[in-house]
């Protein structure tokens, strides 16, 4: 049966997102078993299951810089979507190039905390994992890395809530 889609609550439903200051990230390599999706495919059940001393990892963005934007594209039975999220790291420090390091060529799904929502969006699959793809801003606007976390091609699945 297909739903509605009535006004959502609260006083500006449509304001800026206000996501979390740190983004979960899980190296797919170290994921043993996917939490379980609901009826709708959207909401996940259960939780991550991780090999053994592997451990979810977070990174730190500027809040007000991020942007979990997506769009859809395709032709009639062709429907599909190319993640991403686009975060900005302040700084130049030694630690953020060696995270890069360890991370850029890494599969991975990644969490996104929003203030205004429980639980968190989930962005990769085993099938279309994330990667991280860093750059560097060092002028007179700021010091910063912008990281794109995009998605290993495109997808027909949306964002699912864990």
């Amino acid at each position: 049966m297909r739903p509605n889609l009535n006004k959502p609550e609260g006083k500006s439903p449509g304001g800026p997102s206000n996501f979390k200051k740190e983004i979960i990230l899980i190296a797919t390599e170290d994921i043993l078993k996917y939490p379980d999706r609901d009826e709708n495919n959207i909401r996940m059940i259960g939780d991550y299951v991780l090999k053994a001393n592997a451990k979810m990892h977070t990174f730190y963005h500027t809040a007000a810089k991020a942007d979990g934007s997506w769009e859809s594209t395709g032709e009639p039975d062709a429907f599909s979507r190319e993640p991403k999220f686009v975060a900005q790291h302040p700084g130049d420090e030694i630690e953020a190039l060696e995270f890069f390091e360890k991370w850029t060529g890494i599969d991975c799904v990644i969490l996104i905390g929003n203030c205004g929502r429980p639980g968190y969006k989930v962005e990769g699959t085993s099938c279309v994992p994330m990667q991280l793809v860093p750059s560097f801003t060092g002028n007179n606007d700021g010091t910063f890395f912008t990281v794109t976390f995009q998605g290993d091609g495109k997808t027909s699945q949306f964002p699912v809530y864990y």
